[in-house]
Order: C-alpha cells, then structure tokens, then sequence
C-alpha cells in the first residue's frame, strides 16, 4: 500500500516545518520540544554508498573506470566485500588493500545506532527525554522500533527513526574487510591480510582466519576485537524488515506493525506478508533482513572477544574458537577451554546478545530467491532438502571435526545407522562431553534443513500449474494443519493437479528429530510385490496368495475383518461367546 499525494506532501511539508524550526510547542501541556540535542549524530552518516567510496579508493590506487564500475556493483548490489569485489576485478593485492583501508576506515565515522536513532527522534519531533530514553533501549539490545514506541512516538516518527537508523547500518564495513584492514594494522603483510578476508567471507571466524595465517595471539585478538566492535552498530532485523516494508510501499502504522512482529519472534516474510505486501516485495523484505545479518560477527569471534577481556590466557582463547567453530555452544566450549564461571558467563552472554541482529533461520533460507514470487522461494526451500546429507555422515563428519578416532568414527555410524540417536551413539563411542555435544547440536541443525511439509506440498502446486496466489493460499493452509488435498482443492486446483500434489507428497518422505525417515506410502515393504495378472475379474474367482510374511499377515487379518458379523461383536464368534 502506498501513500496518497496528498498523504505524501502533507507529510513532507510536515517534515520540512519541523527541520526548519529550533524548537516545536507540543500539542498539550507537555515540555516544548528541544531539536538541538542531538544534532551531530546523523551528520556522521555518510550517504555515499560503499560500493561508491570503494570504487573511488580503487581509482585511486590505479584501477581503470571499469574495475572501478565493477568493484561498486558487487558491494552495492551483490553484497561483495571490498576485498572479494577488488579482487574479482582484477586489482593486485596492494591495491585491493587500499580499497579495503578506505572502506573501513569511513565505516568509522559511523556513529552509534542509539545516537543515530536520539537524532532521528529529535528530528521528527521528540523531546530530548524521549530521546535519551531511545538511545539507553537500544545501547542496552533493543530494536529502534521498539525503543521509539516505547518512549511514546507516534507511528510517523518511529517510521522516521527506523529509516535513518537502518540507512546508518548500510554503512558498516563488511567483517572480512574489518578483519583484513585490522591485520593490516597489526603488522600482517597484504597477502595474509587478503587470505583473512577470504577465509571471512567463506565463513570463517576472524579468529580462526588470523590464526590460520600465522599471526601471533596478539593481533588476532586486535583483529576480534575490531571486528565485534564494528558488528555492534549492525540494525536490529526488527528494524531492516520495517524498513524494508516502508520501501516497498507499507504504511507508517503497517511498518511499526512489522517491526513489532518480527521482534516477537516472527520471520519478516511472514509479517510482511500479514500486512499485505505481495510476493515480490515480500521477498525484497527477505532479502534486505537477510543481507543486514551479513555483517553480525561469527559466534566464535564474539566468544573470543568475551573470553580476552574476561582475563583468558591465548591458549584458552584458542581453544576456545576451535571448539565453537566445530559446533559447540560458547557456553561448553569456555568451561572446556578452562575459563573461571565468572568468564563463562560473560562469554555466553556476550554471544547471545550478539545472535539478537542475526536474521531469522526462516528468512536466511527465503532470502536465496530474493528477487522470485513466493511460487519459486517454496520450490527452492522444497528441492534444497533433497541434499541434505544423511544422520550418519553429519554425526561422523560433526565426530571428525573434534577429534574422534578411525574407530570411533565406526562405532558412531554403525550405531546411528542402526537406529541410536545422535547423541547416544557418540557416548557408546567413547567420545568426549564436548565432541557429543557438538555431534549433537551438528546432527540436529542438519535436520532443520529439511522442508517443511507445507512447502513441498506448496511446490507441487506449482509445478502443477497453480497460480502465485493459489500456492500461497495452500501452504498457508497446510501449516494450518490442513490436508495437501483439501488445501489443493479449497485453493481451486483442478481435479488431476490435486492428483498430482498428492502423488509428490507421498513420494516426499518424512524425518523424526533424531533423522530416522519414517513410513510413508511410497517407502514401506511390497506386500504383493510378486503378483502378477488381474485378480479382479469377478466375484468368483479368487486372488492369489501374497508371497511375503508381511503380505500373508495382512491377508490374515484382512479375512478375519470381511468375515465378521454386520453387526460386529467379540461375543459373537464361538471362540469369544460366553460358557453356559
């Protein structure tokens, strides 16, 4: 929904009064109106985009107009780092590192998001206690929207207060271009620099990454330390989802509505497509929440960061990422590494806090069709589950990570493939309390990747020919707990596309928590398999006998039901009726 024009000049004639003025008279007895408070923060946000201020380094440092045109395109529009983007376009690695140094270093001058949100506020006509109020919320973890709405502000100014807070986001370093320009700053030549930030933007913690180029444990912890520090102003999802929906036409009042969803626990595709967005917007929401959560500092580096300023020694801070990195919780991995409970404890608080600007698991996984109609996002969530790898090999390869044996290794598959849980097979193994959590945890993430029910039936309908609308009508009504054909029919499909949901569904086989797939139509045992010929042709003529025991216990029982009484009772069969 978009705003009318005169909606829309009322409101910027509303905006330009305000701007124009030093002070507003409130509308009733309160305080007047103090706009002077916090007027510096937002000059420090930079509208120059980063994909531009990148381009310009790297014309800078000798790269032609057109690996300047590239670099600006992969930053901007691919969500690139500097460094994956300078490279990419051919710039040598001295000039990729001049590029890298610009972008972090105006990323700097990027102030606060709870000083940029006091300003934001105080522009849109908030007094200077509303303000203060906003910036302690959000210093203290809570989202701009959240914090503006807390503090009294209508639907107009918390939209206002979301839109700059989200736009002085934007302006954050990627972390693999944080962790390069931070090595560089502690001695690390251009090329470990360059191997850092590629490792960071594979997914490495900055940690390990510096670890594994060979710096000495105290850069690497300057290099952490860099890199939370600047993952502290990313936008809270809350936030980036309602200013998504603004940008994609949502009402003031539809995108606090957003926000407020997405911070009780929804994915922005879903509050989004509560207020009405349609597909396409839907998924650019998806997208920009997704990407947001991009520059989030890896769970290793945030528990490293924590587990240095608790006091932790460099052994134990190394100790410490190896094992997040293979999948423990910071909480197991800082009582494994040795840290006193004083340092566990801020180690698992620090990393908690930092999972709040993470984007929710069911917007990462829309995210991978941004820009495609809810039809081809379910087709690609539905396919994707294909791959997933077996329980077994995420147990031995979870095993493997921490350091478990041949033999062990063995043990563990022999078990899960028959039938122990996860957990269970790698105590028998003899493995470590660390290495079965991390078995654990790995084999239970995996199976968060198989697609919900919903979806696949959703998916079908499409390739069966149902329309955008008709296929998110059915998975709607399939998470409701409807049947895939009931939903398929409701929804208005033709008789043979139901036919054709229905046979996908049931050759889609289904998982129980520990991995087990469990008995569907398509996966269970050929109870006639080896019969051949029509045994229907009449009443006379009976069918052949089934050649497996399961078949002839079916037929066994199949008998006894067709031979009871119309009206069944057990005391009507000799072997049931009662003596004299």
């Amino acid at each position: 929904m978009k705003l009318s024009k005169v909606a829309l000049i009322g409101l910027l004639f509303v905006v330009a009064k305000v701007q124009a003025q030093d002070a507003l008279p409130a509308s009733d007895d309160t305080p007047v109106v103090q706009i002077n408070s916090y007027e510096n923060a937002l000059e420090g946000v930079d509208k120059t985009t980063q994909g531009e201020i990148a381009a310009e380094a790297a014309l800078d440092a000798g790269a032609t107009e057109e690996q300047a045109a590239e670099i600006a395109d992969a930053i901007d529009n691919e969500g690139a780092s500097a460094a994956s983007a300078s490279l990419d376009a051919g710039l040598s690695k001295s000039e990729a590192v001049e590029v890298i140094t610009a972008v972090v270093e105006a990323a700097e001058d990027v102030p606060s998001q709870g000083e940029v949100a006091a300003e934001a506020a105080a522009d849109a006509g908030a007094t200077d206690a509303q303000a203060e109020e906003i910036q302690d919320a959000i210093d203290n973890g809570a989202s701009a929207a959240e914090a503006a709405s807390d503090a009294g502000l209508s639907n107009s100014q918390i939209a206002d207060v979301i839109e700059e807070v989200t736009a002085a986001s934007e302006q954050i370093a990627d972390p693999a271009d944080v962790a390069a320009a931070a090595a560089i700053e502690t001695g690390a030549s251009s090329s470990e620099a360059l191997e850092i930030a590629a490792a960071v933007d594979e997914g490495d913690s900055a940690a390990l990454a510096a670890t594994e180029a060979g710096l000495e444990p105290e850069a690497v912890a300057e290099i952490v330390s860099e890199v939370v520090d600047s993952a502290e102003n990313v936008s809270d999802p809350a936030d980036v989802a309602a200013a998504a929906a603004l940008d994609n036409g949502a009402t003031a009042s539809e995108a606090v509505e957003v926000a407020e969803a997405v911070d009780s626990g929804s994915s922005a595709a879903a509050a989004a497509d509560d207020i009405g967005l349609d597909a396409e917007a839907i998924a650019d929401v998806v997208d920009q929440v997704s990407t947001s959560s991009d520059n989030v500092a890896a769970p290793a580096d945030v528990a490293a960061d924590a587990a240095i300023d608790a006091g932790a020694s460099a052994d134990q801070v190394e100790d410490l990422v190896a094992a997040v990195e293979a999948g423990a919780t910071a909480e197991d991995a800082a009582e494994d590494a040795g840290l006193s409970s004083a340092a566990v404890d801020a180690v698992e608080d620090q990393v908690a806090d930092s999972t709040d600007n993470q984007a929710p698991a069911a917007d990462v996984v829309a995210a991978a069709a941004a820009d495609a109609a809810i039809a081809d996002v379910v087709d690609q969530v539905s396919t994707s589950s294909d791959n997933v790898a077996a329980p077994a090999d995420v147990a031995a390869d979870a095993a493997i990570d921490a350091g478990a044996s041949a033999d062990q290794v063995e043990d563990l598959v022999a078990a899960v493939e028959a039938g122990a849980t996860a957990e269970d097979a790698a105590e028998d193994a003899g493995l470590s309390s660390a290495a079965v959590d991390a078995v654990e945890d790995q084999v239970a993430d995996s199976t968060d990747n198989q697609a919900p029910a919903a979806d696949v039936v959703a998916a079908a309908a499409a390739d069966a020919g149902a329309s955008d609308e008709q296929v998110a009508d059915i998975a709607e009504a399939v998470d409701d707990g409807a049947s895939p054909a009931d939903a398929a029919e409701d929804a208005g499909l033709s008789a043979s596309e139901v036919a054709q949901v229905e046979d996908v569904l049931a050759a889609t086989p289904s998982f129980d928590e520990n991995g087990l797939e469990l008995a569907g139509h398509d996966n269970m045992p050929e109870v006639y398999g080896e019969i051949t010929g029509n045994y229907s042709v009449g009443e006379e003529e009976e069918a052949p006998a089934p050649k497996t025991t399961l078949g002839r216990l079916i037929d066994a029982i199949k008998s006894y039901l067709t031979t009871a009484p119309s009206s069944p009772s057990l005391r009507s069969r000799p072997q049931c009726a009662t003596s004299a």
